[in-house]
């Protein structure tokens, strides 16, 4: 059971909720602001460090699980490829990646799709139509890249009136308004669908499964992927 047996976990990200496992999980994050906000106010007794996801502070074959929500997301294609190699160095030989990953269906749903369940009651909540329409501005097959400014702007486009939304959903508008945070941030994000970041897992990992999992909205697309290493011969 992780975080029960002495086993070295390593998180990517400062997500407050694992801080549960106690002093052995290191939490990374390239954000000092992220680290302080969530992992410090977690109270946790597990490490925070702030680094590079792609050049980790971390001897190789040291930690036995790498774990993720949503971090595999939080980069581009591009640096997510060297992400996943720097996890692959870090990882013990019976090591395994266990992250949760927001991903696009294979098919692009329409504005309407989206206008319906929201005009419905069926969007969830803000995050989930969020990322709805971000998934949804992927019109390029080949891309799975976004910024997150453009989020911002795909989702003032669509619903430009947000005391409109608030009205007709119900929402608070102090949460609708988080999306500002994007305005001329340089950050992009990735939203492969779940057949690409299952191809690309298989490049370091001898074994990936997809594990549903949750009933929170947009839970369908945000399957649990445990991935491992294979055991090297002595």
């Amino acid at each position: 059971m992780i975080g029960t047996d002495g086993s070295r976990c390593l998180l990517l990200g400062s997500t407050a909720e694992y801080a549960a496992l106690g002093p052995t999980i290191i939490s990374m994050d390239a954000s000092f602001s992220m680290i302080s906000a969530l992992w410090r106010s977690a109270d946790s007794s597990g490490l925070a460090v702030q680094s590079d996801w792609t050049s980790m502070p971390v001897g190789p074959r040291s930690i036995t699980h790498v774990l993720g929500d949503g971090s595999l997301n939080a980069v581009s294609t591009s640096v997510l490829t060297d992400v996943l190699q720097e996890v692959s160095r870090v990882l013990k030989p019976e090591g395994s990646l266990i992250a949760r990953v927001f991903c696009r269906p294979a098919s692009a749903e329409s504005a309407d799709d989206i206008e319906r369940d929201v005009r419905l009651g069926r969007a969830g909540n803000f995050h989930a139509l969020k990322w709805r329409i971000a998934m949804a501005a992927l019109r390029d097959p080949a891309s799975s890249d976004i910024a997150v400014s453009a989020i911002r702007d795909a989702v003032v486009a669509q619903y430009p009136d947000r005391d409109e939304l608030c009205r007709i959903t119900g929402w608070n508008r102090a949460e609708i308004d988080t999306l500002d945070v994007y305005d001329g941030s340089s950050v992009v994000y990735n939203f492969p669908t779940e057949a690409a970041i299952f191809a690309l897992l298989q490049r370091w990992f001898a074994t990936v499964e997809i594990m549903r999992c949750g009933a929170y909205p947009l839970a369908e697309r945000c399957p649990l992927l445990v991935a491992r290493r294979p055991i090297l011969a002595m």
